[in-house]
């Protein structure tokens, strides 16, 4: 709807103010370009919104699967560390009793260590996934133990 306030003179000094009133009825096109619109602007939500919505599951699963092969690889550093700790007593005995050499027991001490820092890397990456899943899943984790079950 639109409004004009008019004034005009013609060459015989009249002078005419008036106002019109136009009113925009859409009767013969059916107001077929604003609908047209409409359905553009939603479809294209609905796609972007389709689109976040597969990018937030493809992102979930992601971490699910991190989570998985991170749990999968601190059993096995959990199970690994009790034989390599074995192996570096019976190397500190063998050394006392001068069946091995120092260099020996210093390389498995220090690959005791490497196994237990791994682990603890494993851990503070299975943290960081979890905290990447529940950002992802809007959803709060209370705590997560190192097999990766909620407690």
């Amino acid at each position: 709807m639109t409004s004009v306030l008019a004034h005009s003179r013609d060459t015989g000094n009249v002078g005419t103010t008036g106002f019109s009133i136009g009113l925009a009825i859409p009767l013969f096109n059916r107001n077929q370009g604003q609908i047209a619109i409409e359905k553009a602007t939603r479809t294209q939500l609905f796609d972007e919104y389709s689109a976040r919505l597969f990018e937030a599951r493809s992102t979930i699963a992601a971490a699910i699967a991190d989570i998985r092969s991170i749990k999968e690889q601190i059993g096995a550093a959990e199970k690994f560390i009790p034989v390599i700790r074995k192996l570096v007593d019976t190397y500190r005995i063998a050394l006392l009793e001068g069946h091995a050499d120092v260099i020996t027991y210093y390389n498995s001490l220090n690959e005791l260590f490497t196994k237990q820092m791994d682990l603890l890397t494993l851990k503070k990456d299975l943290c960081n996934r979890a905290i990447a899943l529940e950002i992802a899943s809007g959803q709060f984790i209370i705590n997560v133990d190192t097999k990766g079950t909620p407690q």
